[in-house]
């Protein structure tokens, strides 16, 4: 037997209501494979599959203001393996749909970025950027398995010490600088086009008694960030 469910939305605000597991998350659910590949709560995208399936199948056709429609399509099969087309193709890389639509998820979870932890801003960051820049996605992953690798070398110094050169540190640290310096570049602009946008809504629902002020604080100083109308590095 095949579930599947057909939704097209209205122009201006859609805003789904009903009883609880009627599929309004999944809705959502299926919106987030489709702009970040990734599910909003699950820890591993098989968890999307109904029970007893092998795969579950997202597909939209999305009308997009500036660059005109695109039919889009994400696969999820049990080994956590995924697969998506764009336009009928099927690309040979998942994160080659990112950036094709665009979407922003905010709910009880998201607190985080206030209350949680610096790692909560970060990957809050990552998923946003990564939707527009497709050179983020790309330093990001190599950043994350360099730095990955630079630990276990620091592990091993820590248990069998011996001279760093040995162990070929330098080259980890020239790498995690070169794929991490970018991100931090593109994290300053993306932050310098969000925060006049966001003290503005901020100022509107408060009328006016609050402002909000957005600042990205790394761990090392940085020059000044660049302005708004700069164009994206």
């Amino acid at each position: 037997m095949l579930f599947r469910s057909e939704i097209t939305p209205g122009a201006g605000i859609n805003i789904l209501y009903g009883e609880n597991a009627q599929g309004k998350t999944n809705v959502l659910e299926a919106l987030s494979l489709l702009a970040t590949t990734r599910s909003l709560r699950a820890s591993r995208e098989s968890e999307l599959i109904f029970q007893g399936k092998e795969t579950a199948l997202v597909n939209a056709e999305v009308e997009r203001e500036m660059r005109g429609e695109v039919e889009l399509e994400v696969s999820v099969f049990q080994t956590d393996k995924k697969s998506v087309s764009v336009n009928g193709g099927k690309r040979a890389r998942v994160v080659d749909i990112l950036g094709q639509f665009n979407a922003v998820f905010f709910g009880s979870i998201d607190l985080s970025i206030v209350t949680g932890e610096p790692a909560d801003r970060r990957h809050y960051l990552n998923v946003e950027i990564s939707q527009i820049s497709p050179r983020y996605v790309y330093d990001l992953g190599h950043y994350k398995r360099v730095l990955a690798h630079r630990n276990r070398l620091l592990k091993e110094l820590r248990d069998r010490p011996r001279p760093p050169q040995d162990l070929g540190l330098d080259i980890w640290n020239e790498q995690l600088i070169t794929h991490g310096a970018p991100l931090i570049e593109k994290r300053l602009f993306y932050l310098s086009r969000l925060a006049p946008l966001a003290a503005k809504v901020h100022r509107e629902l408060t009328e006016g008694r609050e402002s909000l002020e957005i600042r990205y604080l790394p761990s090392l100083r940085l020059p000044e960030p660049p302005k708004a109308q700069d164009s994206a590095p």
